[in-house]
């Protein structure tokens, strides 16, 4: 074996240590984080809302979808906080842009019944929509109203009966 080759297998033996590590350190980290997610969810099962906020707080700041969508439920049913829809609006939006279903429909919600400022019905629709598509009941039955009563969307019996009878399965 040359010493080029040598150096070689040493290089690459030591890249390979370093990502194995920054791999086992993020998931170390993403354990940490869920385990912190659900330590809010006890607190505020047991009615400990304010370390609930702490904890979904530290995690949201990083872009944690069900810390962003807790905190829009804390501020939507203000459980040990001034009830506060914009807030509540914004931690959904966060988690709904990144996937997050629950926080879909409940922003489409937020935006039917004009709860926040700039409400629109096309703005419900649209979150609805996803979320529906993404296998969430409630805005499965609300776009199948919709298309079947012609509110808001285009009276349409087949589209109507398919998100009623998805809601159904």
């Amino acid at each position: 074996m040359s010493l080029k080759h040598i150096k070689t297998m040493i290089k690459f033996r030591a890249k390979a240590f370093i990502v194995f590590s920054l791999a086992l350190l993020i998931l170390t980290n993403a354990k940490a984080a869920v385990a912190t997610v659900t330590d809010g969810v006890k607190a505020y099962e047991i009615g400990d809302y304010e370390r609930a906020e702490k904890e979904w707080k530290i995690y949201a700041n990083l872009g944690n979808i069900h810390a962003l969508f807790n905190l829009g439920q804390l501020y939507r049913m203000g459980r040990g906080v001034v009830v506060d829809n914009v807030k509540a609006a914004e931690y959904y939006r966060q988690a709904a842009e990144k996937g997050h279903i629950g926080a879909q429909s409940n922003l489409g919600t937020l935006h039917y019944f004009s709860k926040i400022p700039e409400s629109s019905i096309e703005k419900a629709v649209q979150w609805w929509k996803k979320a529906a598509v993404n296998g969430d009941k409630n805005s499965q039955y609300m776009i199948g109203v919709l298309y079947h009563n012609g509110e808001h969307l285009d009276q349409n019996n087949i589209k109507s009966y398919i998100n009623l009878i998805i809601y159904k399965c």
